[in-house]
């Protein structure tokens, strides 16, 4: 389809990303760390949860909740767009469907130790849904450009560019004091303290997003959209920081995306991406280069090991990963392999890379990145790029 040519279906798909979109980064706020365990009594933890005493529990928290689902109101109320059902009828059935969700939120904390269920919570996410649906009309005016700017034809900048992005913003949960903005902007008074790998991951994942999105109109509107996002995570997400390695990352990938890989031909770029994202797996599976004589476990399980201690940190790891290898098949036909022969290899070459890992103190050897391979290849084969 033409640029010039109308989708009709273009805001109904828009509309229901934005709001897919939105309910995942709440489940991600509601459940994280997602370390689950059963209550010592199922029985008492319900009553507990049912039974509330105070529906009061804090400025701050009521505030959280509440902004934690003004955006279920938005753009669950634009999603209804085109509806038969009356304002009456959609508030009804947008309120219901948010305190479902809310519910069952609540209801999947009781197997979260560090998560504490109440009912106050359900109650104040129906306020910030309620609140939130008059949003709807600031926002859908640029809901309609987002559609019309056919976006989901570079899924593979969106895709890649949003893998980027939480890796910058890990571990997504907001700080719930904006006193966070000041603290998260200290390091910057310490120009001296650079850290190299912080500089060279971040350089490289940028570049390789921006070599992926050679096909993007306004690249860059794109780039510095991305930029100005990690930026603002950084800032409002808890135990994050803005320092000198991060902006002149930031700078430095930049600089690679537009200043080399912007003027080269669209095969060298994704040559080029290749071999940036094989750079950054190694970089981040090889370095800190401190081996040990006697060999650590080998975790068999998927995702158990990383969600145990320093799970922020491991689990980072696995955006990393996820996103290094996937940028590593997206780049695969630009040296004429097939993706179904590089899945195959990567999958062969992280699982050695990760039994190394085994005689490296400072790694985990897991057996989730050797999943991962596969998990794109079935993504790209269902959704073409």
């Amino acid at each position: 389809m033409s640029d010039g040519v109308a989708d009709p279906a273009a805001p109904v798909r828009a509309r229901r990303a934005l709001l897919a979109v939105c309910l995942l980064l709440v489940t991600h706020g509601s459940l994280f760390p997602w370390m689950f365990a059963a209550p010592a009594s199922l029985a008492d933890a319900w009553h507990v949860m049912t039974v509330q005493r105070l529906w009061w529990t804090g400025r701050g928290d009521a505030i959280g909740n509440v902004l934690l689902f003004l955006p279920v109101g938005a753009f669950g109320w634009l999603a209804g767009d085109g509806s038969q059902r009356r304002g009456a009828a959609r508030v009804a059935l947008l309120l219901m469907g948010a305190v479902a969700f809310a519910f069952a939120l609540q209801v999947l904390q009781l197997w979260l130790p560090e998560r504490e269920a109440a009912l106050s919570d359900v109650l104040w996410n129906a306020v910030g849904t309620a609140l939130g649906a008059p949003l709807a009309a600031v926002l859908r005016p640029g809901v309609e450009r987002l559609a019309r700017a056919h976006l989901l034809r570079h899924r593979v900048a969106i895709t890649m560019g949003t893998l980027w992005l939480a890796a910058q913003c890990w571990p997504l949960m907001p700080a719930h004091s904006l006193r966070h903005v000041a603290i998260a902007l200290r390091p910057l008074a310490r120009a001296w303290d650079w850290r190299a790998g912080v500089v060279l991951e971040t350089a490289l994942g940028l570049a390789v997003v921006l070599a992926l999105a050679h096909d993007v109109r306004r690249r860059w509107t794109f780039a510095l959209g991305l930029v100005a996002l990690a930026l603002a995570g950084k800032l409002l997400v808890r135990q994050l920081e803005v320092t000198p390695s991060h902006l002149a990352g930031w700078a430095l990938g930049l600089a690679l995306g537009f200043v080399w890989l912007g003027r080269a031909p669209r095969v060298t770029a994704l040559r080029a991406a290749g071999v940036l994202a094989l750079a950054g797996l190694l970089l981040d599976t090889l370095l800190p280069w401190a081996w040990s004589a006697e060999a650590g476990a080998f975790h068999w399980v998927p995702l158990q090991a990383p969600l145990q201690s320093a799970r922020v940190a491991h689990t980072l790891e696995l955006v990393w990963a996820a996103f290094w290898l996937g940028a590593l098949l997206l780049a695969a036909p630009a040296f004429g392999a097939g993706r179904g022969v590089t899945a195959c290899v990567l999958t062969v070459g992280v699982l050695m890379l990760e039994v190394a890992q085994r005689w490296s103190p400072s790694q985990l050897a897991d057996i989730t990145p050797v999943l991962i391979p596969a998990i794109w290849w079935l993504v790209w084969r269902r959704w073409p790029p």
